[in-house]
């Protein structure tokens, strides 16, 4: 298996990219560590793009709705607000849709997974509809797609901590929970990395990718704060998965 890795980050305060990318080097991928692509659109690609999110913002959190028919304004906000090294957050679109954006950055030689794995990360809001729009963390498809802030806010906190917060007392659960600038952002990206590999993997051997049952595993599906913290910024594996991930690494000791 092929394994070049490439990383298109986006500039974060808690993230680093470089401890990322060593992270990964050290395990014996070879890494190439790219700027948001977003950030260099001029002309039409710049007000395509910005049209294009206009279009793709979920309106209203029970409806399969998106904004078909933006304002200019709302044309103009997305304009204004690639054109930023550090955008702005708060808008919520549409996950699979706003995966296309980037399909195009995906260089020739690497369009074939033999011959790497692209990953994504965006620091917007995006969300997936089932019974409603739900937040979400990470897209497994081609390319991979990691939301940033939505480590923060896609996987729910415990019911303790919205009354804790509505008493104003959050600070006594700072261990617990994930915050916008969290140090432990750095670590847990690594956890949605190795799912993204584990994903790639899956395709290239035609099987069916499956999330971990054991919710200490790295490869759990976490839907609460505290099993992100639990599973993925703790890093281990479950036996079966940790075995599989030396076959990958072709070495005898585990992270």
């Amino acid at each position: 298996m092929n394994k070049k890795i490439y990383l298109y980050s986006v500039n974060h305060d808690a993230v680093n990219w470089e401890e990322i990318k060593d992270f990964l080097v050290n395990k014996g991928f070879e890494v190439f560590l790219n700027n948001d692509p977003l950030l260099n659109l001029e002309g039409k690609k710049l007000n395509k793009t910005a049209e294009y999110l206009a279009k793709i913002r979920v309106l209203h959190p029970l409806k399969k709705e998106l904004n078909d028919n933006p304002f200019p304004i709302e044309v103009d906000y997305e304009k204004r607000n690639l054109k930023r090294e550090k955008r702005k957050k708060g808008i919520i679109y549409d996950a699979l849709k706003f995966l296309k954006i980037y399909y195009d950055f995906i260089p020739l030689e690497i369009r074939e997974l033999d011959n790497g794995f692209p990953f994504f990360f965006t620091d917007q809001l995006i969300a997936t509809f089932s019974d409603r729009w739900h937040l979400r963390v990470i897209i497994l498809s081609f390319p991979v797609l990691i939301s940033i802030p939505g480590i923060v806010h896609a996987p729910a906190k415990d019911r303790d901590y919205y009354i804790a917060e509505t008493l104003k007392s959050v600070p006594e659960f700072k261990d617990y929970y994930l915050k916008e600038n969290d140090e432990r952002l750095t670590k847990i990206l690594c956890a949605y990395i190795i799912q993204g590999i584990f994903f790639y993997k899956s395709i290239i051997e035609k099987k069916e990718f499956n999330f971990c049952k054991d919710k200490n595993c790295i490869l759990y599906n976490s839907h609460f704060q505290k099993e992100v913290i639990n599973a993925q910024y703790n890093m281990k594996f479950c036996k079966s998965h940790e075995v599989e991930w030396k076959s990958i690494l072709r070495i005898k000791k585990i992270l």
